[in-house]
């Protein structure tokens, strides 16, 4: 288990334990009450930092996600660029011999 996800259940059972308090409290004495009502903001406080910082990684992911297929993109096209590339070349290449081959054959 990575030190996040321990890191996230552990603030997810404090969060609960909050709630739970907080129900509880309900009728008891004014100190309890506040020291649960404390708790639970903490608790609301840093689940709601949990939930931006894991929306942020996901969003994190996603870019270098695109990044890699952006990348794969250009150098497929790259290769692609440099097959025709040699392909042309080859064509005038040819294209050069056989009418050398021509012009040899006329002066025969």
């Amino acid at each position: 288990m990575t030190e996040c996800v321990r890191v996230s259940l552990w603030l997810s059972v404090c969060l609960s334990m909050a709630h739970v308090y907080r129900w509880c409290s309900i009728g008891t004495t004014p100190m309890a009450s506040t020291v649960c009502k404390i708790g639970w903001l903490v608790g609301s406080v840093i689940h709601g930092l949990l939930k931006v910082h894991n929306k942020n990684k996901k969003g994190r992911e996603k870019k270098r996600q695109r990044e890699r297929e952006r990348d794969k993109r250009v150098e497929n096209n790259t290769r692609e660029r440099e097959r025709s590339q040699r392909y042309k070349r080859q064509k005038i290449r040819n294209m050069k011999t056989d009418n050398n081959r021509a012009e040899r054959r006329e002066k025969r």
